[in-house]
């Protein structure tokens, strides 16, 4: 058997991460007195946020860039929300991304607590009628609701299947690695994907616009490339040489490119957004040998 039939499984694993967390949603019942209008209140479909605190978005905000720091280390996946693809090489990096982030969110959490009776007391004058104390969590549900859990798996087929009948597991095996192949091309074209739109970006902020001025470009233009490709290693399974191919080039045309430079040179810019055209151009072709039968089996 080709063994590049089961390199996905044999390069990787998963990562299922969770997050608990406080409610911050109230639905507000269309006939409610609240509610000023002249649109049929059986269309409504109404809600609005318990708390208006700050010490809640700093909890909801820790999460959503530690899901955004894993994802830089994660290939993308066809996956439901919450299960990562990881290189073996990447499992140690990411689980003490995790570890880490599990001790920091602590003090936030507590800062949310000890703040939480003082926003549930705001609240009932911004919602008025609709306020309902027994909503609120207390200081102890904070703490006990915000989590941050994680676990390895792997997407061997079960072994158990035995049990019914040897036929049955080589079947299922066969078609589980088929499934494998498929998806380690997917994965290569939403890399590919994933590099052309920062590349896009960049190339459209070096162009000038309509009427000849130089657009703002932002440190963040390159520095968003620069970072895909600090982590690119992690996150390419297939080890495409194409793709890689690009990302070396990359790499060697925003080395030593200075935002402050293209801000003043327009000839640097022409030049960086022609090489950039050329890669972005490359990077399409990959893009669309993606293997879009596979993708529309998963959707389905």
């Amino acid at each position: 058997m080709d063994t590049t039939d089961v390199s996905l499984n044999e390069k990787t694993v998963l990562l299922n991460l969770e997050f608990g967390q406080v409610s911050n949603r109230l639905k507000v019942k269309s006939d409610s007195d609240s509610i000023n209008t002249e649109i049929d209140r059986k269309s409504l479909h109404i809600g609005v946020d318990l708390f208006d605190a700050p010490e809640l978005r700093a909890c909801q905000n820790f999460l959503a860039q530690l899901k955004a720091k894993v994802k830089t280390y994660c290939s993308p996946s066809f996956f439901r929300g919450g299960i990562y693809l990881v290189k073996l090489e990447a499992i140690d990096t990411v689980n003490e991304i995790i570890k880490k982030a599990k001790v920091d969110f602590i003090p936030v959490v507590r800062a949310f607590a000890d703040a939480v009776e003082k926003r549930r007391d705001e609240s009932q004058e911004r919602l008025k009628g609709e306020y309902d104390p027994d909503l609120y969590p207390s200081r102890e549900e904070v703490i006990e609701k915000f989590t941050i859990e994680h676990c390895w798996l792997s997407m061997s087929t079960p072994t158990s299947l035995k049990k019914i009948s040897e036929d049955f597991f080589q079947t299922e095996k066969a078609k589980a690695e088929e499934s494998l192949k498929s998806a380690t091309s997917e994965i290569t074209a939403l890399l590919a994907a994933e590099a052309k739109s920062l590349g896009d970006h960049l190339i459209e902020r070096l162009t000038p616009s309509v009427d000849g001025k130089p657009k703002q470009i932002r440190q963040s233009a390159v520095a968003n490339i620069s970072a895909f490709l600090d982590t690119f290693s992690f996150r390419d399974i297939e080890s495409n040489a194409d793709l890689k191919a690009q990302m070396d080039r990359v790499k060697t045309i925003i080395a030593g490119v200075d935002v402050k430079d293209l801000r003043m040179d327009a000839d640097l810019r022409a030049d960086l957004a022609k090489q950039f055209t050329e890669v972005t151009g490359e990077l399409d072709k990959l893009v669309m040998d993606r293997p879009t039968r596979y993708m529309e089996k998963s959707n389905g």
